[in-house]
Parts: C-alpha cells; structure tokens; sequence
C-alpha cells in the first residue's frame, strides 16, 4: 500500500504594557518593543521584551520567558484589530480582550482553541483544506501546542494522500508531527504518521525505527504493527513481515489487510498456505475482489485450471468491469490459449478484456497469436498491427509482424 521543510512561524510583538497609550508608542525609539525576535531566539529560550511578526499580517507584543509567551502582551493585525491577554509559560491564563464584541470575538481568528474546534468538525465534515487554515492560524498563535502540531501534520498528510500536497508538504507534515512528539502531544500516533512519510520516502530504516517508537508508546495499535509489516516486506525480511501482520490479527482479529498480507507472502513462493489466509479475508469482506483475483492466480501458477477458473469467474458475478475484471479475462485467455489450446474459447476472452480496456496491446497481441494458430493470417496481422498501433515499441508485436509477412513472402 499502498513525501525541503517549510516551517510554518508565528513572529510576535511582545508588550508589558497594559494601556492604549502605551501600544500607541511603540513605533518609537525609546520602545522596550523595539527588538526584533526570531524563531531561532524563541527555539534558544529567549528571555526578555521584543517583536515578532507573523507571516498571517499579525504582529505580537509582550514579553517572554525561556522562549515562551510569558505575561501581558497585544496581538496587534495589520488591519488595526488588536487582542490583548496574558499568558504563563506559553499558556493564556486571563481570557483576553479586545475591541469586539462578545459575537465578534467568538469568530475572532486570535483564539486559537476556538479556531482548533472548528477546525476538528471540519475534518470531521471531510473539508481538510478549510480544516488546514485554522490550525496554521492556531499554530502561528501558539507554536508550543503539540496537538495542534498533531492536526496540522495529519491534515497535510491526507491531503497529499488525496493528490493534493507535494513532497514539500508532506516534509512539513513531518515536522509537524516531529513537534508534536517535542511538546509531548500525541506521540504514538505522531511516530506512527511520521513512520508513514518515511515509508513514502523509501527511508524503510528509519520508517522502521519510528514505527518502534509508535509500538513503545502504544503497543495496541494493530495499524502501526501494520505498517512495520509493510517495512520488513519491502526491505525482503519476510519473516520480520509475517511476525508483524500475525501481532496485529492477535490484536484486531477482523484483520483483513493483515490476512492478505501474509497470503500475499505465501503467493510470491507459489506456496497454496496462501490459500487459507485470502480465505479468511473474504470471510471478513466477501466483497474483495483482490483477493478472488489472487487466489485465481495461485490456482493458475500451480497449474489447477479448473480452480482457477472457478475463482476467475466469480469476478464477473457482479458486472464490476474494473481492473480485476479484466486481468481475470486476460488470464483466463491465457489459459485457454497456452494451456488448453482452445484458441476460440481464448479470443473471446481476449476481445472481452480488450472492450472494457481498448488500451490493452497484450490482449490485441494475444488474439493475433491465436489467429495464427487457427491459419487466419489476415486477422493475425490485423491484431497485431493493432497492438503496435498502441504501443509502437512493443517488440514482441513487431517481430510477430515481421515474421507473418516474411512468411507469407516465401508462399507467394
């Protein structure tokens, strides 16, 4: 089954002034605001007054202690809107105030918890990209909340799954769940996901370590046992594999990624154990149409026809004209053409797969070769141009082709 960083800062104006007149004064010299904080400080545990700016056209202004909002200070938006709070260790301790009012301020994009909640139903609702806006929002606001950290990284992550990210986006994924783990907020599932974009980035050593440190925290989590599978399986440690997918069915018994997993282990050795373990994820989900599919195939790879043809055609109960359904002619053709020398039996089921897939060369190669083997030369050469005709380069078409006409040039 089957991601360089952008840190996302929050640059801030920190004020331990308590009155208008005073933010009113600090565009001048004597300003103790004057100072401008990076992120870098704030990573050192910066201690003291200053002005940070956020990439969002916010600007904060107060004072902090080992890099952390600490005691009265403004936000202050380049529009004029201004919230003033109070914090300790990075954590609002008065409700703030503003120039809203109590309707305004329920909306108001300064509340960071406010803005996390509303983000959560939109997830919820599936609008990840709405979701994605509040907490990079929330996150400017508060940088040290690990479970916004936590949020942000798996709405990153998801969006990238549905094609709407880049690998750029799936670093920053990264970084966030790296952040949530630094401010001690869901570690387990932040490791696992991180665990998953190494995966994604082929760097299966250090998938696997994180994946570990998931299992450490949580050792319940039949997914993370999963996805550890997948790791050993790529990197060819089979029985690392198969350990992992049977302690997750130990754990979630209605496991069925885990059953098919293992059967797909079996398969790759022609081994018919396999069998026993597709059966019993379509005991789970008898709609999954992968594993009818590849119980077919190991009946064909170990010569039972019959077998496989019973599993084939169960593929077609349901008129799912998909990916199944036309491997599953293909093979069947296959079968009647190779194994059984029916050539008529096998066209049909060629010309089938070649109908719902007008792309597939193979199966416009394939009939060729049965017509030659039944003596029509003229339908040999028409599917085998055909074939050529969507892939030029396929040279097992293109020899065919040459050999029929140089044979029928010696018969003239």
């Amino acid at each position: 089954m089957r991601y360089s960083f952008l840190i996302f800062t929050l640059l801030l104006y920190f004020s331990c002034g308590d009155n208008t007149e005073k933010n009113e004064k600090n565009d001048t010299v004597d300003s103790p605001y004057l100072r401008e904080i990076t992120q870098e400080m704030l990573d050192d545990g910066y201690t003291g007054k200053g002005t940070y700016f956020s990439i969002e056209g916010w600007k904060y202004e107060g004072e902090w202690k080992d890099g952390k909002k600490h005691g009265k200070g403004t936000y202050i938006h380049n529009d004029g809107d201004q919230y003033i709070g109070e914090w300790k260790n990075g954590q609002e301790v008065h409700e703030g105030q503003n120039n809203k009012s109590p309707e305004q301020k329920e909306n108001d994009s300064t509340n960071d918890s406010l803005l996390v909640e509303r983000a959560l139903l939109n997830i919820e609702k599936g609008n990840l990209e709405e979701a994605k806006k509040d907490l990079e929002t929330a996150n400017l606001l508060d940088t040290t909340n690990g479970h916004t950290h936590y949020l942000l990284g798996d709405v990153l992550l998801e969006l990238a799954k549905q094609g709407k990210g880049s690998e750029e986006s799936v670093k920053l994924s990264s970084s966030h769940f790296k952040s949530a783990i630094k401010y001690k907020s869901d570690s387990a599932l932040s490791f696992q996901k991180d665990g998953e974009i190494s995966m994604y980035l082929r760097e299966h050593l250090q998938a696997i370590e994180l994946l570990s440190k998931s299992l450490s925290v949580d050792e319940t989590d039949y997914q993370t046992l999963i996805l550890l599978g997948y790791c050993y399986k790529e990197l060819d440690q089979l029985e690392n594999a198969r350990y992992c997918f049977e302690k997750s069915i130990n754990i979630e018994t209605q496991n069925e990624e885990a059953y098919l997993q293992i059967a797909n282990i079996y398969s790759a050795d022609y081994d018919m154990t396999a069998i026993e373990y597709y059966k019993k994820a379509l005991k789970i989900n008898s709609n999954n149409r992968l594993a009818y599919y590849n119980i077919g195939l190991l009946y064909q790879n170990n010569h039972m026809y019959s077998q496989a043809q019973d599993y084939y055609h169960k593929l077609f109960e349901n008129d799912i004209e998909d990916k199944w359904y036309v491997d599953a002619h293909y093979n069947l053709g296959f079968i009647f053409m190779e194994n059984l020398k029916d050539y008529k039996n096998a066209i049909n089921y060629f010309a089938e797969a070649a109908l719902v897939n007008p792309n597939s060369f193979s199966s416009y190669f394939a009939m060729g070769h049965c017509y030659l083997s039944l003596g029509d030369v003229i339908n040999a050469e028409r599917y085998y141009r055909k074939s050529l005709d969507i892939n030029p380069e396929y040279k097992d078409a293109q020899n065919a082709l040459n050999k029929l006409l140089s044979d029928n040039e010696k018969y003239k």
